[in-house]
């Protein structure tokens, strides 16, 4: 006798998922191997997480290097100042600026 799956339905307090459009050209530019060497040399020159130092936190494990500053363009993307993180804050900082980001239609994301 087949199964029947039950399908899970939202409770209507919860927000729907906000899909977000990947730009590929900001994937390319992280994928690329002159971006990798960057940040495994920025990274040698500030072993620390910049936001666990002003916590007064010592932090050297799975940092990754941050554009303090978005980007819209190639130039800015090399140029811009950037910073190393460890992976917490590194996405704590992205979740803070996709809420920020304008939706489609006016106002930000809930």
């Amino acid at each position: 006798m087949p199964t029947l799956h039950k399908t899970t339905k939202r409770p209507p307090w919860v927000a729907d998922k906000v899909a977000f459009a990947k730009d590929e050209w900001r994937t390319a530019l992280y994928n690329s191997t002159r971006w990798r060497k960057l940040s495994k040399a920025e990274i040698t020159l500030e072993p620390m997480c910049a936001e666990c130092l002003l916590n007064g936190l010592v932090n050297s494990e799975q940092l990754q290097r941050d554009h303090v500053q978005g980007f819209d363009n190639e130039d800015e993307f090399w140029d811009g100042k950037r910073q190393t993180l460890c992976k917490r804050h590194n996405m704590m900082k992205a979740s803070k600026w996709v809420r920020k980001k304008p939706i489609e239609g006016g106002g930000q994301v809930p």
